[in-house]
């Protein structure tokens, strides 16, 4: 048994029964808010770090690789959600992910494909929602994120583009690294030089994304632990009505829960 456990009861937390730090029932409301944050935060460090890490690889290798993408807006976004589908990172990881993608000059469309996919379409995240819940229940939210995929994303870009064509997230300096041209009097490169430059690159591409994500998860981690400590939950989930209905959807879109969480707490809520 666990120190936590033999200290009062659990507090409501984000990542279920995980805990690094423990906060009794009665602790203060400050204590909870910051033990919650601390868990949080333990718990999503393996992920975020791989989706910083993916997100710099494909940084990296789509500056020099670059994608081959058609016009079709509403393709390209099937493409990045046929992409993101296998991939199995939750809403909190592919968002670095998908920052990779436009800041190596890939399409804006592509990426939102790949960041509604990959947390929905991931098949065990798929096979629990339909475990977890009504037929008419699982196809509704798996019809209303085609929709998004398929029709709001692509016409959302397209009504952007009308007035003026969205460019890659990138830095001033991309354009200038993308040049692969090599001199002619120098064209014996060696491998290791290579892989120093590419490491180099690299390296940059993951502190580029270190930097923001650090700062919005800490955020994250201390206004959503605020909102589930504060909030009055059992008062407004003992009645249901379209206003708390209403009410405690909006607040659980600002909730940076790990992949298939979201299919937990909502099956618990049904329950």
């Amino acid at each position: 048994m666990s120190k936590a456990q033999h200290v009062g009861q659990a507090m409501p937390s984000m990542t279920y029964s995980h805990e690094l730090v423990h906060a009794a029932a009665d602790a203060p409301p400050w204590e909870k808010i910051l033990f919650g944050a601390v868990n949080w935060l333990d718990a999503m460090k393996i992920g975020m770090a791989f989706g910083v890490l993916l997100g710099a690889l494909l940084h990296t290798t789509l500056k020099y690789y670059p994608l081959k993408i058609g016009k079709n807006l509403y393709l390209n976004s099937v493409k990045g959600a046929l992409v993101g589908a296998p991939m199995g990172v939750c809403a909190n990881c592919a968002v670095p992910a998908a920052c990779g993608v436009t800041r190596g000059h890939g399409r804006v469309e592509v990426a939102l494909g790949f960041l509604f996919s990959s947390p929905n379409f991931n098949p065990v995240v798929v096979m629990m929602t339909f475990t977890a819940f009504p037929l008419v229940m699982s196809v509704t939210k798996y019809v209303v994120l085609l929709l998004v995929i398929v029709l709001l994303v692509p016409g959302l870009i397209a009504w952007l583009e009308r007035r003026e064509q969205i460019k890659p997230f990138t830095d001033r300096d991309d354009a200038a690294s993308c040049d692969l041209a090599v001199p002619a009097e120098d064209c014996t490169e060696t491998f290791w030089s290579v892989l120093k430059n590419l490491s180099a690159e690299y390296g940059k591409h993951v502190w580029m994304l270190v930097k923001p994500t650090i700062t919005l998860m800490l955020v994250a981690s201390f206004l959503s632990a605020a909102i589930l400590t504060l909030l009055p939950w059992p008062t407004l989930l003992a009645q249901v009505t379209p206003s708390r209905a209403a009410l405690v959807s909006l607040v659980s879109v600002f909730m940076p829960v790990p992949i298939a969480l979201n299919v937990m707490f909502a099956a618990q809520l049904q329950a």
